[in-house]
């Protein structure tokens, strides 16, 4: 079992981030995250009958 080299393995992410990033090749998923809006968590923690 050969070592494994952690800094070849960043700079090879780092050549494919920016492949992808120039649209050289498509990334293998894409993931869409929903933005919550600001949310009052005193006044919440004040609603509930319980502490922090």
């Amino acid at each position: 079992m050969s070592k494994r080299n952690v800094a070849d393995e960043l700079v090879d992410a780092m050549g494919e981030a920016l492949a992808m990033a120039t649209g050289e090749i498509e990334p293998a998923a894409v993931h869409e995250v929903a933005v919550v809006p600001d949310v009052d968590v005193r006044a919440i923690r004040e609603l509930m009958p319980a502490s922090q």
